[in-house]
């Protein structure tokens, strides 16, 4: 028997939790197939391989370079995962920075589509702990049912390379709607405050309080709810699901040197953790010589390749990034702290609307999203992340990664982007009023005191390249210093 681990996830339809015999109509798969493996036969996939003409990946992509897979076998994924007998017509679809995205057209109108990662981007598996995509479906899941956040619903995935595709994959339904900025540039003002209204609400969707007492990522409470006789009346909105284990580092974050093997009971030891298991997998690998030179390497961007740094380097930002940990104060009202839905990657890019009436179908991007505490959940959509005009200095450490501050200082009207500044600055009050009108707790006082946590947030789980970079570690000395004269 031919074996493919798969997840299906009744994930179309209203915002609302609901029982999985509610949905029943929606789908005819197995809900043994949720937490179960999708099986076939070895049988249909030499029917697939010989009969069936698929093109090959490199006839099909326009950037056959970035992958290479068995497209008949993905074609025979897809047929099986919605029990159809029928082969698809496969074409490219779209792209983005970590992923290739295929669809999959069925003679009766069926479309599904294959997202597959770049092999630039394929997360390594970590002895102990589930694949990165195993929480990915858990968290979309999680997210459609409990917190009633539209999402695509997934159809199988398989996190191998050594699988028959030869490539992890996702199959999900073709979700409605198209990418906002595909308009940008005709549509009105008003058009655009209509969809950052969207954005605000389901921001304030993705920060609901959820019931769990760590932090980490979610993934399904036990891959063996599937033998349960009675898994027909478990209700997908339930949150004992659902378990929160350690954070997996998202595509984003491949240049780590270690990653983490359990859940944190809050941020402070979640930051420890990141440092200790980072300075841990460095002095594994280069020893704790304070004069040996480190490797590197292009994945580094905050450091010159060229330039000799050393592990004594490595170690005193270490300890300056512990130092802040220990020292920065965090919000100390309880509501501030409670574990949510947290995106890395909030972008008009990542969401579908509709083109008429702006109002988004679907979050199409999961690979970054995360439980962690509220006060993490304050970043702004990236396309008015950015304050146009203000110094690079200025940018370097509030600019969009950090979740942007407005920028204090003046632009000069005659400066090229003073009317991009001004637009931005604009949306960015409005989409702050439209959060605080959806949840209190996106008050003034918190978007004030949010900058140096969401930095800590960033520089910590972007790994030692970031922590060794000269203008991270003279901040974190100096904030420091602030920090205990203060008190």
């Amino acid at each position: 028997m031919l074996t493919l681990r798969a997840v299906s996830s009744y994930l179309s339809a209203p915002f609302a939790s609901k029982s999985l015999r509610s949905m029943a109509a929606e789908s005819h798969l197995s809900k043994r197939l949720l937490f179960g493996e999708q099986v076939f036969e070895p049988e249909k996939l030499s029917v697939y391989e010989s009969t069936h003409s698929i093109p090959p990946a490199g006839e099909i992509l326009p950037k056959p370079h970035y992958i290479d897979f068995n497209t008949r076998a993905l074609a025979c994924a897809a047929a099986d995962a919605i029990s159809s007998n029928l082969p698809p017509r496969l074409s490219w679809f779209d792209w983005g920075g970590y992923n290739s995205v295929f669809l999959l057209t069925f003679n009766d109108g069926t479309e599904v589509i294959a997202r597959i990662p770049y092999s630039r981007a394929r997360i390594p598996s970590q002895s102990g702990v589930p694949p990165k995509m195993s929480s990915v479906v858990a968290t979309m899941t999680f997210a459609r049912y409990y917190c009633g956040i539209p999402c695509p619903r997934v159809l199988a995935w398989n996190s191998s390379g050594d699988n028959p595709v030869g490539a992890p994959y996702i199959l999900m339904e073709k979700a409605e709607g198209e990418y906002p900025y595909a308009r940008w540039g005709t549509v009105s003002e008003d058009r655009r405050l209509a969809l950052f209204d969207q954005l605000a609400k389901y921001q304030a969707q993705y920060a609901r309080p959820l019931p769990f007492s760590q932090i980490g990522s979610i993934y399904f409470a036990s891959p063996h709810l599937a033998e349960q006789r009675n898994i027909d009346d478990l209700d997908l909105g339930d949150p004992a699901l659902y378990r929160v284990g350690p954070l997996a580092k998202g595509p984003g974050r491949l240049n780590h040197l270690a990653g983490l093997s359990s859940p944190s009971s809050s941020v402070r030891e979640l930051w420890r953790d990141y440092v200790s298991s980072e300075r841990a997998a460095a002095i594994a690998k280069w020893g704790s010589c304070r004069t040996t030179v480190i490797d590197v390497e292009e994945d580094q961007p905050d450091l010159d390749s060229e330039d000799e740094h050393t592990m004594g380097e490595l170690l005193d930002a270490a300890e300056a990034i512990e130092s802040m940990i220990a020292t920065c104060p965090l919000p100390t009202d309880e509501r501030l702290l409670a574990p949510c839905l947290v995106m890395n990657d909030y972008a008009c890019r990542n969401v579908l609307s509709d083109p008429d009436s702006m109002q988004i179908t679907s979050f199409i991007d999961w690979d970054e999203v995360a439980l962690l505490p509220f006060f993490l959940c304050t970043r702004f959509p990236e396309e008015i992340a950015d304050c146009p005009g203000a110094p690079l200095e200025w940018r370097q450490r509030h600019g969009a990664a950090y979740g942007c501050a407005d920028f204090q200082g003046s632009v000069d009207p005659e400066d090229d982007y003073y009317h991009m500044h001004m637009t931005y600055q604009k949306q960015r009050n409005y989409y702050k009023e439209r959060l605080r009108a959806y949840d209190g707790r996106f008050n003034a006082e918190l978007m004030r005191m949010r900058g140096d946590l969401l930095y800590i947030h960033y520089v910590v789980s972007h790994g030692w390249g970031r922590w060794m970079s000269p203008s991270v570690v003279n901040w974190m000395k100096e904030r420091v210093n602030e920090i205990d004269t203060a008190s």
